[in-house]
């Protein structure tokens, strides 16, 4: 083989070689949109019972304390005056979000209420953290799922410390082998 077919090959596999880096980048980079899309959190939306709880009722309101639950929806099932003991009538007792309120003029400062409830504590991915967070961030988890995991797997191993960390060095090579088989072709040219 003559030195013009060493270099076209040559030349040829350099290409190949940009080509290859292209595709290593470009995959990386569609397939870590293509995993924020098949990710799978976990969480429900849950359900409670709170039974006798001492609450302070009058018309200003009771809050449940649920700061701590997203989409906290409660639903009285039984009022006591615990001072009595007496039944109180459920519809003299309203909810709004998670307060509980009378709605007579009489107030009733030891009352105990028992309720049921639900709250979303369905995980959503958040793209910047890269895991999943509950609605108000309290709770994080991996994402699951196994086209999330196998594309993640894959990607740590193209990371910065895989294949995905040579792809700069593959294209300097690349662009260095292409200006040596220049340099070489030129050289090898005969003058007449």
């Amino acid at each position: 083989m003559n030195k013009n077919g060493m270099m076209e090959s040559l030349n040829g596999m350099v290409y190949a070689l940009i080509v290859f880096a292209v595709i290593i980048g470009v995959g990386s980079v569609v397939l870590v949109n293509f995993g924020n899309s098949v990710v799978n959190c976990a969480g429900v939306v849950e359900s409670g019972v709170a039974t006798n709880v001492s609450a302070w009722l009058n018309g200003s309101g009771y809050n449940t304390n649920s700061s701590n639950y997203y989409a906290f929806t409660p639903t009285i099932t039984n009022v006591v005056n615990a001072t009595g003991g007496e039944s109180i009538v459920l519809a003299n007792v309203s909810t709004l979000g998670s307060v509980f309120y009378n709605t007579t003029a009489v107030v009733w400062e030891n009352a105990n209420i028992s309720y049921t409830y639900t709250w979303d504590n369905r995980h959503y991915w958040n793209t910047s953290s890269q895991t999943c967070l509950n609605a108000i961030g309290a709770e994080s988890s991996a994402g699951t799922g196994t086209a999330y995991t196998s594309i993640a797997y894959m990607l740590t191993n193209l990371g910065s410390g895989g294949l995905a960390g040579w792809v700069p060095a593959i294209i300097a090579i690349s662009i260095g082998l292409l200006f040596l088989g220049a340099f070489i072709m030129k050289g090898g040219k005969k003058k007449r």
